[in-house]
């Protein structure tokens, strides 16, 4: 019953979010005709502190005559910010001015606090309950999931009995990267090659959620903060990285609601030096369920270095290696391409077992003997594999 009513709020939550965001984009379509300056000197138009000088002061021409310091007497609006907005609105370039301006701006800047104001109350309602639900499932003991998330998370999930795999809750909410198919960009340049993206399937809701969450999760999960520091050492962009938190927040998910028990930050150190990890067996984004695609699909070698070089059965494995193709294999395990580009074959994964005749999830090059499917996750050569 208490579910029933989680699912209900959710519902509620998610129609009031897109109100919210529908009200804002308005008041931003209209600002780019009445001080279009300021989109170049604010990062979140929604700010209330934004919103409260809007209020006070709808239009540029206002704003230049207002005193600077009442600018900064605004809560939260920072010296910098008010100095800068002060002398765009001097020689702002904005099109739409006067009294009819000012009646418009502050018509949408009321309705975006009022879509605010429910969303807010929503909130607390979810939260409320979510604490009410006889059994807990300890999602919000997870760092960086806070009790919206978690109730956002236990309304759509319902149950994790559901999920057999943790990549099943990732795949479910559409937190994967896609091949982006076009060759042309947004300013009508060419890509230089195929490039990711982070997929747009799922639910709205939980990706708003989860994304927050992942922010905070970097500076206060030791699970996440640790992946997160270590994808961007590698280089990886701060989107990017940001996308495998809220992938690993998913697994965490998956684990405390399965086991029953709130999360426990200390019960790894994952912190620890790649030295540290290395000399403890620790590997890090692996999964032991996933198999390896291998010139013998009955079989699953090991992935670990120690056992290809100094096999006890003597077998050359690199000799082996040089006479194994990915042609080879794709054939041996019956894979019927559905697209070929060149060296490049597209087709039904044959990793998970996909049984679409027109999935296009799984690639392989046949030149560098490396396949990847953006559907399971499963990426590598013939010998190794791994998980994004």
């Amino acid at each position: 019953m208490q579910l029933g009513a989680l699912r209900d709020v959710a519902s509620r939550l998610e129609a009031q979010t897109r109100e919210v965001t529908r009200h804002v984009n308005q008041l931003h379509n209209l600002l780019a005709r009445v001080f279009p300056e300021l989109d170049t000197i604010v990062r979140q138009l929604s700010a209330k502190n934004i919103l409260e000088l809007l209020r006070k002061y709808p239009t540029p021409t206002q704003i230049a005559r207002a005193r600077l310091t009442s600018l900064e007497a605004i809560p939260r609006l920072k010296t910098e910010t008010a100095c800068r907005l002060h002398e765009a609105a001097k020689t702002t370039i904005g099109s739409l001015t006067g009294p009819v301006a000012e009646a418009m701006v502050r018509t949408l800047v009321d309705q975006v606090r009022f879509s605010q104001k429910l969303k807010d109350q929503y909130e607390q309602l979810l939260i409320e309950t979510y604490r009410s639900l006889p059994i807990s499932n300890h999602l919000d003991t997870i760092n960086g999931i806070g009790e919206v998330t978690a109730a956002v998370l236990t309304a759509k999930i319902v149950s994790i009995e559901r999920f057999d795999r943790p990549e099943q809750v990732v795949g479910y909410f559409g937190i994967f990267p896609e091949e982006k198919s076009s060759g042309i960009g947004p300013d009508g340049s060419l890509r230089p090659g195929p490039k990711t993206r982070m997929s747009k399937k799922g639910n709205d809701l939980v990706r708003y959620y989860l994304y927050n969450a992942s922010m905070s999760a970097v500076q206060c999960n030791p699970a996440v903060r640790a992946l997160y520091r270590r994808l961007r050492a590698r280089g990886t962009t701060g989107k990017a990285a940001l996308g495998h938190a809220m992938r690993k927040l998913l697994h965490l998910v998956f684990a405390v609601w399965k086991s029953g028990k709130p999360f426990d930050p200390q019960h790894y150190p994952w912190d620890q030096t790649a030295e540290a990890k290395k000399a403890t067996g620790h590997k890090q984004e692996t999964n032991p369920d996933q198999q390896v695609v291998t010139g013998a699909p009955s079989q699953t070698l090991s992935r670990t270095k120690s056992d290809v070089n100094n096999s006890p059965s003597g077998v050359d494995f690199q000799a082996v290696r040089s006479q194994t193709s990915m042609q080879q294999v794709l054939e041996l395990l019956r894979f019927e391409p559905v697209e070929t580009r060149g060296d490049q074959v597209r087709g039904a994964c044959p990793v998970h077992g996909s049984t679409s005749p027109h999935s296009r999830s799984f690639s392989a090059s046949l030149a560098k003997n490396t396949y990847r499917c953006f559907q399971c996750q499963s990426q590598g050569n013939l010998w190794t594999s791994g998980r994004l």
